[in-house]
């Protein structure tokens, strides 16, 4: 309910200011490049390279986005009528970069977030949301929801959630079998 009543404020935003708290995002995530580095290379042991191309398609997705949403108040004539809350889950595969992408489009767009991070990203998951949050975000505009650290327990709880009728919108990054049980 917290969740909803924050997309409610959220889509009440001018596109103009998402658009500029978003790109304050981008730079909140350069700025916290480090701690994000330190944070995947931890959680997913993964090289460098590989690590350093997650953090910059996280910086690349909310600067991109936020120049994005600056355009949806730009058509003559049309009134956009955002979503209130969406629904995110991410797969132990899905990259931090892809799960940035897709929480700052549905951000850029007005909704509120639900992010149903699998155990394996929820540690980056929620680092990125508090940077984000100290640049301007408003608090509790992505929610983080992570289940016990099982593969059965993750899909229950993105389940359950996708069978909330409060969801507007849901977005999946996984497996196509993983699809088809949510």
């Amino acid at each position: 309910d917290s969740a909803v009543e924050a997309g409610l404020a959220w889509r009440k935003t001018p596109t103009h200011e998402r658009a500029t708290r978003l790109r304050r995002a981008a730079l909140g995530t350069v700025a916290a490049r480090d701690r994000l580095f330190q944070v995947l290379a931890a959680t997913t042991g993964r090289p460098a390279s590989e690590l350093d191309a997650e953090v910059n398609d996280a910086v690349d997705a909310a600067r991109y986005l936020g120049q994005l949403a600056d355009g949806l108040g730009a058509v003559r004539g049309a009134e956009f009528l955002p979503d209130t809350l969406a629904l995110v889950v991410t797969s132990p595969e899905a990259p931090l970069g892809r799960a940035a992408e897709a929480v700052a489009a549905v951000l850029a767009a007005g909704s509120a977030v639900m992010l149903v991070a699998h155990p394996a990203v929820a540690r980056v998951a929620a680092v990125l949301i508090e940077e984000w949050e100290a640049t301007g975000l408003p608090a509790g505009l992505v929610r983080l929801a992570v289940a016990e650290a099982t593969d059965e327990a993750h899909s229950q709880l993105a389940a359950e959630f996708a069978a909330d009728e409060r969801f507007d919108r849901a977005l999946f990054f996984g497996t196509s079998a993983g699809a088809r049980a949510l």
